[in-house]
């Protein structure tokens, strides 16, 4: 009687009441002894899954709210906007393709002046080197060091601002196309002067050989001292007489 008593105040709750006010805190045993076991649980289980639902709904808002607002702060997008037009940067790329134009035309000339220098002073077959070679065999052949007097100094033609730097020298081709060169050159020494010709003929092997070199005394006998002299030997078609060359 008392159990039945308690059903029908449990039926009478359930259909008047919300449960989840009425089921709030209090144990399962005395839901069991108020409403029954099978009502009991089945309120008891409602309440657990509220509480879960609860929970759960809790901790996906804070992850929402974490992802869309890090740190408690909103995000800021920034856009860029310096964007050139095509028409400056067709301008800007043309300023630098003519820059790097300029560079290598710069580069160019000067990798040309670097060889003519280098060809002009340390090649063997460069005008200068030919000069340099041939005024030492003339100052330290015996004949001539014997008639100019020692020491000899050995320069070229003399320019308008005194200085005997350039030496007189030109290149022509025989009748059978070999080039040569012929030079002459001045010496001094403590006794006389002389002047100094030579002429060199390129060989198939690209070197220069002596036709003739020798050294013309200014004394009253205007006397010549061959140093060298291969004109016999070598079979050139041009003849002195056949090439003029103003030095």
């Amino acid at each position: 009687m008392h159990y039945s008593c308690y059903s029908k105040h449990a039926e009478l709750v359930t259909s008047n009441c919300n449960h989840a006010h009425i089921i709030h805190g209090l144990p399962l045993g005395k839901m069991i002894l108020l409403w029954g076991p099978t009502t009991a649980l089945r309120l008891y289980r409602n309440r657990f899954n509220n509480v879960f639902s609860l929970v759960s709904l809790y901790s996906a808002r804070r992850y929402s709210k974490n992802t869309l607002t890090p740190s408690g702060s909103s995000q800021k997008f920034q856009v860029d906007t310096n964007v050139k037009p095509l028409s400056e940067k067709v301008k800007e790329t043309t300023k630098t393709t003519s820059y790097f134009a300029i560079i290598l035309v710069g580069l160019g000339i000067t990798g040309g002046l670097v060889y003519t220098v280098f060809n002009e002073l340390f090649s063997g077959k460069s005008p200068n080197n030919i000069y340099s070679k041939a005024a030492t065999r003339c100052i330290e052949f015996p004949q001539v060091s014997d008639k100019l007097g020692y020491p000899i100094s050995a320069f070229g033609e003399e320019t308008r601002r005194g200085r005997r730097q350039h030496v007189s020298h030109g290149f022509y081709l025989d009748k059978e196309g070999h080039k040569h060169i012929r030079m002459k050159f001045h010496l001094k020494g403590t006794a006389h002067s002389g002047t100094a010709h030579l002429d060199m003929v390129e060989t198939d092997s690209g070197n220069y050989e002596y036709r003739f070199l020798f050294v013309e005394v200014d004394d009253m006998f205007k006397t010549v001292i061959v140093i060298e002299d291969n004109r016999n030997k070598m079979r050139s078609s041009i003849q002195s007489s056949d090439f003029d060359l103003q030095l």
